[in-house]
């Protein structure tokens, strides 16, 4: 795994977070929605079909609460081996990259660089990220 795939982690957790949700309120919807009145079946099968739309709606809030533990899991874990680089300078590059998920225009905005040395300086961090985290060695 690469720094950049391992550091996006968070990025995917959210999203898949997101569409869990949407599908919730999505489910949501359906459920208070008001449909016509059927006298053409049972109302028992209604009912079973209710409890089943609940049972899924129960199922994906539970998965969704899983994912949203794991990414905070996970969010602590990348915070902390981003703050144990040596150079603050990677810190500060890899923080607004994968944490507050900036564009290379506005981290080289906020660190004072041009967007070139932007780019350059965050290939340098996800290299040393990855020596100490990722290839099993603890020197930068």
């Amino acid at each position: 795994m690469t720094a950049k795939t391992y550091l996006n982690q968070l990025r995917f957790l959210e999203a898949t977070i997101a569409a869990r949700k949407a599908e919730a309120e999505r489910l949501k919807a359906e459920r208070t929605y008001l449909q016509g009145v059927s006298y053409d079946s049972d109302r028992v099968q209604h009912s079973a079909s209710h409890k089943a739309q609940f049972e899924h709606l129960a199922d994906i809030i539970a998965d969704t609460e899983r994912h949203i533990t794991e990414l905070a899991k996970k969010r602590h874990l990348i915070i902390s081996q981003i703050d144990g680089l040596q150079r603050p300078e990677y810190v500060e590059i890899l923080q607004l990259r994968y944490i507050e998920r900036q564009r290379f225009e506005a981290i080289a905005c906020t660190m004072g660089y041009t967007y070139s040395w932007t780019i350059q300086l965050h290939g340098i961090a996800l290299q040393a990220f990855a020596k100490k985290y990722l290839s099993g060695e603890n020197s930068e």
